[in-house]
């Protein structure tokens, strides 16, 4: 993953398709997430599959990040996304990434232009949880090294 990112001394890529599970968009209250507004200037997505050039800077994959927050005290969370508005060939879905976030602030990639994403969060114990966006930025920018990148 290292190599995939660019070299660079920024986080590494933690999202695995074996770290996700699929849930029912029906269980997010909207109003608890945040909408995003794709503005990565790449054109990889995730119909390229079996090979995820989307999550390989190296290769054109996206580079544009933003941080976002739990609003809330928890334990742990997860963070999750619902895909709301795609390009034609797009693989929509709605995911929860099953690895647990002791920190407050995570790094999420954003999607290329076209795309509207919901992202939302869930406390350990399956709660639901406001999430706020505080920064957005780019990969090798070094400005949130330490932050996880999802």
């Amino acid at each position: 993953m290292f190599i995939l990112g660019g070299l660079n001394m920024d986080s590494i890529q933690e999202t695995h398709y074996w770290h996700c599970s699929n849930i029912d968009p029906r269980m997010i209250n909207n109003n608890l997430g945040m909408l995003v507004h794709g503005n990565d200037p790449s054109t990889k997505t995730n119909k390229l599959l079996p090979l995820p050039l989307f999550h390989m800077p190296i290769l054109g994959g996206w580079k544009n990040y933003f941080i976002m927050k739990a609003a809330a005290e928890v334990k742990y969370w997860h963070v999750g996304w619902s895909h709301l508005e795609y390009p034609v060939g797009f693989r929509a879905s709605t995911k929860v990434h099953r690895l647990r976030i002791y920190d407050k602030y995570i790094k999420l990639l954003n999607m290329p232009i076209g795309h509207e994403t919901l992202f939302f969060g869930f406390d350990n114990n399956g709660k639901q949880i406001p999430v706020k966006i505080i920064d957005e930025g780019i990969l090798g920018d070094h400005k949130y090294p330490k932050v996880r990148l999802f």
